[in-house]
């Protein structure tokens, strides 16, 4: 889905719709997870790399953009259409909660943030840890690290 195309922006938020989004209702938030652009570069999905630089985006007024100049606002752009989408579900009589794992300026507006998958060693919480601290410092407080690994044995 391009979330840089409003027409997209606005399909997508129609999703939500209990009519539509079979199973929800009105108490539950999303998880974004997985909603950065990107392309793994084998059948076994072990290396992940970004989108091609030849891909674009065609823009409401018809003019072409790179997404190599978009790449890290396309998450937030879901993370916003989420929130619209959840927001015109409950009719706007609840906050929306959307976690988002791939974020960009603006987005603390929308939800909360998750630094992503991370392994098994006592290495990564120290990395955690300075990368939810900076994220707190950029005013983006409502972020967290995951617990106990998504990689290896927890």
């Amino acid at each position: 889905m391009d979330f840089l195309n409003e027409q997209a922006q606005e399909f997508y938020q129609s999703l939500f719709h209990p009519s539509v989004f079979k199973g929800t209702n009105y108490s539950y938030g999303i998880w974004n997870d997985m909603n950065e652009p990107s392309v793994f570069s084998d059948d076994e999905f072990k290396t992940q790399v970004g989108m091609p630089m030849t891909n674009t985006h065609v823009m409401k007024d018809g003019s072409v953009i790179q997404h190599r100049w978009v790449h890290n606002a396309y998450g937030a752009l879901q993370q916003r259409a989420t929130y619209q989408g959840l927001l015109k579900r409950d009719r706007g009589q609840q906050r929306p909660f959307v976690l988002t794992r791939s974020f960009f300026l603006g987005s603390q507006r929308y939800g909360a943030m998750w630094t992503g998958d991370s392994h098994n060693l006592y290495s990564d919480v120290p990395m955690a840890l300075n990368q939810l601290l900076s994220l707190g410092v950029s005013g983006i407080p409502f972020s967290g690290a995951d617990i106990p690994t998504f990689m290896g044995v927890p």
